[in-house]
């Protein structure tokens, strides 16, 4: 009877051994897994990081462009009024020499001149208007475009640093 105890303690003992051993082993790798995912997760945050200070100066950018073409719908809305404006100083000067019909020939070619030009830099800057609208228009879906990315990723980043701190 002994020796059958023996024999099944031997046997256990061997048995607990091998699953101790496989149980270490595994613990290894799950530590090293471990180790990696951390290491992942690092690289993330830092990534995440890049694209959130990469998404700031998109967004400055931005800003900056709005201003600009702000600044430039100004100025074309000015000189529309100072064409405007110039077209009847010429319309008030071709009055004015109504006096004499040699200056009224030579009034009326220069300023059906001047008037063409006007016309010419008006539809100019009413293009340029326009464009300066759709660029708008198109800086304006960009930052939406990209305030619609980093909301996910602000989230996640949020999340994920919960889990780990």
């Amino acid at each position: 009877m002994f020796i059958c105890g023996s024999v099944a303690l031997y046997y256990l003992t061997s048995e607990g051994g091998k699953h101790l051993t496989e149980a270490v082993n595994e613990s290894e790798k799950a530590s090293v897994l471990n180790k990696n995912l951390t290491e992942i997760m690092k690289q993330v945050n830092i990534t995440t990081d890049s694209l959130f200070e990469n998404v700031n100066k998109c967004n400055d950018s931005i800003e900056e462009n709005q201003q600009g073409l702000t600044s430039v719908t100004r100025s074309i809305q000015d000189i529309s009024k100072a064409v405007e404006d110039s077209a009847v100083a010429v319309n008030n000067v071709s009055n004015y020499v109504s006096d004499s019909s040699q200056l009224i020939n030579e009034t009326y070619s220069i300023s059906k001149e001047v008037e063409k030009e006007f016309r010419a830099t008006y539809e100019t800057i009413l293009v340029g208007s326009k464009e300066a609208d759709e660029v708008m228009q198109h800086l304006v879906i960009m930052r939406n475009s990209i305030h619609s990315a980093v909301l996910p990723l602000q989230s996640f980043r949020k999340k994920s640093w919960g889990r780990f701190f």
